[in-house]
């Protein structure tokens, strides 16, 4: 049985997957053999079909405003992680400011001088 979140609580977003077997991704980004696509597949492919660069705009503008929460599963590992089921690409915005090495292995440019402790407050724990 899936273990759903009754009510929103506040979660780190490295405690946050990515739902690689979401119909909207999978379908796109399976490999021949069906194996789901790693994050940095999923993150170029969201950057492609979906302009996280608008996500990314506004959160280093704004900070995160948390008026919708993601919606999540526990994990199936029982690690006390959580898939992504709506949000994906805000999660995928959201680990582009905080993790240098992704922008620069999907060719994601952000001004460094726009991550302000404010805008790292803002993403410290996402609403779920």
């Amino acid at each position: 049985m899936v273990d759903i979140l009754k009510k929103v609580k506040n979660v780190a977003p490295d405690k946050l997957q990515f739902d690689l077997h979401n119909p909207r991704l999978a379908l796109e980004l399976a490999d021949r053999e069906g194996n789901a696509p790693t994050d940095i597949e999923t993150i170029h492919y969201l950057d492609q079909e979906a302009d996280l660069q608008e996500i990314i705009t506004s959160i280093l503008e704004n900070g995160f405003i948390p008026v919708e929460p993601l919606i999540v599963i526990a994990s199936e590992e029982g690690n006390g992680t959580y898939k992504v089921l709506e949000g994906n690409r805000r999660l995928a915005a959201i680990r582009l400011i905080l993790k240098p090495h992704l922008r620069e292995e999907v060719g994601i440019n952000i001004n460094q001088e726009k991550i302000t402790q404010d805008v790292l407050g803002s993403i410290k724990d996402i609403p779920v």
